[in-house]
């Protein structure tokens, strides 16, 4: 069967000045718990556990979209949105490097050139969403599920100024030293207890002008028999 690929808008985006960071008089914490946001969490299906994030392809569609809107002007996210949709999906095998095999396992065969965003970054479609703050978009600053959920959360966009981008490729998490200590901070932020998670990996994540550690996890036992996945932000940058 041969997938039919939409190309939308060839014209690559201009340079612009970074997103600002927050500022801020309430601490992200205390803004999360009022609105009532703390743990973003998403329900992922048992037969979707490890490795990669693949889930229902309209879900998909819906939460890449559901970022456009966020980062995109609203002219071109409504036609990255009509070339998402019409495009076919399909699901694909688990990929044999790190980084690769915890993206999306649910492929969308469209192709949009990168787009300038809000902030002077960039948007691209290639199978997969890409948000940089390079033109064109770096392979390996594509998104998951976890991550657009986690980037778009409200308390999250208060906190850090805006929709922060992937400014780094998955890696294990080390088993001690400062990323570690971090991982235990970041986790008892989110007021949960480190040893009740399993860190799955770690990447970086910029507001324009610093980084911060997001750590991809899971629950080391779950009553429910299905796994809770997530991604938690560090407070502090690095």
């Amino acid at each position: 069967m041969v997938m039919k690929t939409l190309i939308f808008g060839k014209q690559f985006g201009s340079t612009a000045d970074s997103l600002e960071a927050a500022n801020g008089a309430v601490s992200r914490r205390n803004f999360l718990v009022g609105m009532g946001l703390v743990t973003g969490t998403v329900l992922i299906k048992p037969a979707t556990a490890l490795h990669g994030f693949a889930y229902n392809g309209g879900s998909w569609k819906e939460s890449v979209c559901k970022l456009v809107d966020y980062i995109c002007p609203q002219l071109t996210a409504g036609h990255i949105r009509e070339a998402i949709y019409r495009a076919d999906s399909y699901h694909a095998a688990p990929s044999a490097d790190y980084h690769g095999s915890f993206s999306s396992r649910q492929i969308i065969n469209a192709q949009v050139y990168p787009k300038v965003t809000h902030g002077g970054r960039y948007f691209e479609f290639s199978r997969l969403p890409y948000y940089d703050s390079h033109n064109p978009c770096r392979r390996t600053k594509d998104l998951n599920v976890l991550e657009i959920e986690r980037i778009l959360n409200d308390g999250e966009r208060e906190y850090y100024g805006g929709v922060v981008s992937p400014c780094s490729e998955r890696r294990q998490l080390a088993s001690c030293g400062c990323e570690r200590d971090a991982y235990d901070k970041t986790v008892t932020y989110y007021k949960e207890d480190p040893k009740a998670w399993e860190p799955l990996y770690v990447r970086n994540f910029t507001d324009g002008r610093r980084s911060y550690l997001g750590f991809a996890v899971k629950p080391r036992t779950n009553a429910y028999g299905q796994p809770l996945k997530q991604l938690l932000l560090s407070p502090d940058s690095v």
